[in-house]
């Protein structure tokens, strides 16, 4: 169902024409949706879940019934399913009938005499009087939100790092990748299939059901992120106080796939003779690019970061390249040494940047005083692995073939300093995890030994 953030009106309801494919057209977060079909009907519609089925109810014609009694009978449908009712089974309501005629007078009327007494009136009440029914109970913590409300309460304390509780020192935003891909994930899946349902009424099995159709009409990927975001979503609402459970936690999704590429000698020399300045195949990849890639060969840092890379975070005199904690995938503070290859191909970049007053060592197209964007490698990957037909190889392989190499003889480097390297959070050698907090040695000497072995394999591999 295609998600329409604002709410329909009637003229627009009125001037959408039919397309070749029917369309459902939603009424800003609700569920309720004009269908229009290809033959040009328009109907009201809503999509609910129901003991794990997902089903759809008729409401009405547009023709017949207007906007505003759409959204009141789409309130009352929702309702009946919140208190887990279909409404497809229940009566629809009679037309107004017009008042029962009086009957008529009997032919023979009693006696008088013998007529009942009339009944004694019934005193009439002040209406200042009367006494409002009483309240329902609600059980404590239950949430009267919407899910799709409470779902953007919890994207947006995403953004300030409030969506869990922590201690003031430790409290922290998500990286934007995983606020950008939490938001598609709610607006693609969960706002419009789940998002009329309060937290409470949703059971497992709904959950299970929900997740499963994604895995089985769309992607492993997609159904893995939208149930980590339901569930994180659920955690936020039982901190604030909007649910008593959360159904979560015994939902299953896809396992993600791990990826074990190693690529060998005649596989890093394609690599690196590809992307070497200047390009000379049919894709569209920017020499910066291309060199940002050949750095992370050397250097095997996530390439993200490699190409945030800025002038104000190298050290030339010392050849260290010190990574700021908020640019770290896992929010650490990293500095890298720099060997004599990676030093000449960060001046073959700055060199390819041109005359520029800009501190970023690959800056982007368009706004020079900003870097390339993190997935610039990965979308080079992709146009050239269509444009030479490679295999299937990508920026994070480079990353795992040197880390392997390094492990391997002859090199023969501690797997501690290799996690070292590449700034891994379970790097405490087999200490205890608290070792890591008292131990605050940088293991500088360390790195750049084995980054000058891995510069001088990649030598004799790619015969400089």
């Amino acid at each position: 169902m295609p998600r329409n953030r604002a709410k329909l009106t009637h003229q627009f309801c009125l001037s959408v024409k039919p397309s070749a494919v029917t369309r459902e057209y939603l009424d800003g977060t609700s569920g309720l949706a004009l269908r229009v079909t290809p033959a040009g009907s328009k109907t009201w519609t809503m999509r609910y879940r129901l003991r794990g089925t997902e089903r759809r109810l008729t409401i009405g014609s547009f023709l017949d019934v207007p906007l505003a009694d759409a959204r009141d009978r789409y309130a009352e449908a929702s309702r009946l399913v919140r208190h887990k009712r279909d409404p497809r089974d229940q009566p629809a309501a009679p037309p107004d009938a017009p008042p029962p005629a009086p009957a008529p007078a009997p032919s023979n009327p009693p006696r008088q005499d013998l007529a009942p007494p009339p009944p004694a009136p019934v005193p009439s009440i002040p209406p200042h009087q009367v006494l409002a029914p009483p309240a329902p109970v609600r059980q404590i913590g239950a949430g009267t939100l919407l899910l799709a409300e409470v779902g953007e309460l919890y994207l947006d304390a995403c953004e300030l790092g409030n969506h869990r509780p922590r201690r003031p020192k430790k409290k922290r935003a998500k990286t934007q990748k995983t606020i950008r891909g939490e938001r598609s994930a709610f607006y693609r899946y969960i706002e419009p299939r789940l998002g009329f349902y309060r937290p409470d009424d949703l059971e497992r099995e709904t959950i299970q059901a929900f997740v499963d159709r994604i895995e089985r009409e769309d992607t492993d990927s997609g159904a893995r992120l939208a149930k980590k975001t339901l569930h994180s979503i659920y955690s936020y609402a039982l901190w604030r106080g909007h649910a008593i459970t959360n159904p979560c936690v015994l939902v299953t999704y896809p396992p993600s796939g791990e990826r074990d590429t190693v690529l060998s000698d005649d596989e890093l020399r394609m690599v690196w003779r590809t992307f070497s300045p200047p390009l000379v195949y049919d894709a569209p990849v920017s020499a910066g690019v291309g060199c940002s890639i050949l750095l992370d060969m050397v250097l095997l840092q996530r390439i993200g970061e490699v190409q945030q890379m800025r002038l104000s975070q190298l050290n030339f005199d010392s050849s260290l390249w010190e990574i700021p904690e908020e640019l770290t995938k896992n929010r650490r503070h990293h500095v890298v040494p720099l060997p004599p290859l990676a030093m000449k191909l960060i001046g073959v970049a700055l060199d390819l940047r041109g005359p520029i007053e800009s501190d970023a060592v690959f800056p982007g197209g368009r706004d020079p005083q900003v870097t390339v964007l993190p997935t610039a490698a990965t979308r080079a990957f992709n146009r050239v692995r269509r444009a030479l037909h490679w295999p299937g190889i990508g920026p994070h392989d480079l990353r795992r073939t040197g880390a392997t190499r390094l492990a391997a003889p002859p090199l023969s480097v501690p797997p501690f300093i290799i996690s070292k390297l590449l700034n891994h959070v379970s790097d405490t050698g087999r200490a205890a995890a608290v070792t890591s907090i008292y131990n605050r040695y940088e293991y500088l000497a360390e790195k750049r030994e084995a980054l000058c072995k891995w510069q001088d394999e990649l030598v004799r591999i790619l015969r400089l």
